[in-house]
């Protein structure tokens, strides 16, 4: 699954606005209780107090910025816990819900991985006494450092 929170602060800040306010709208239809909300717009309010104090460059500290900064990594992961909770597999949350709130949308069908056309080659080198350090290659790497060694020992051999 791919991050779907934003990676700046100001990208961050509107996203979650976004989300809270579509949650906020849609809590009951969704049958999310409202104090599971409470504890999110707790970490809500933090985060935009000190956001907001942090966001004036002329006028913070490197306190202000710190306290942003944490009030951030908390409020992301009440975020993920409550979206791993009630919105991921919440069958009332349509996928354009999801969508609108910028999260993940699950394919519905999995994502087969293609077979590979080369496979990997180990050596082992022994040289230093009670330790083996193990090599793994590409394939066509190996036989091309092999189609060398042969063209190196013929030529100069």
């Amino acid at each position: 699954m791919s991050d779907y929170i934003p990676f700046g602060d100001l990208q961050f800040n509107l996203w979650q606005k976004n989300l809270m306010n579509i949650i906020r709208e849609k809590l009951v239809q969704w049958e999310i209780s409202s104090d599971k909300l409470s504890e999110l717009e707790t970490k809500e309010s933090i985060w935009n107090i000190a956001f907001s104090k942090a966001s004036n460059k002329q006028n913070r500290t490197a306190a202000d910025v710190q306290a942003k900064k944490d009030a951030r990594d908390d409020h992301e992961t009440a975020i993920r816990g409550f979206v791993k909770e009630h919105l991921a597999n919440n069958s009332k949350v349509t996928d354009s819900d999801r969508t609108r709130m910028g999260l993940t949308v699950k394919s519905g069908t999995r994502t087969l991985t293609p077979v590979p056309d080369t496979y990997p080659v180990g050596t082992v080198d022994f040289s230093v006494r009670l330790q083996h350090t193990i090599n793994f290659n590409d394939e066509l790497l190996h036989v091309a450092k092999l189609n060398l060694r042969e063209y190196m020992v013929v030529k100069f051999g």
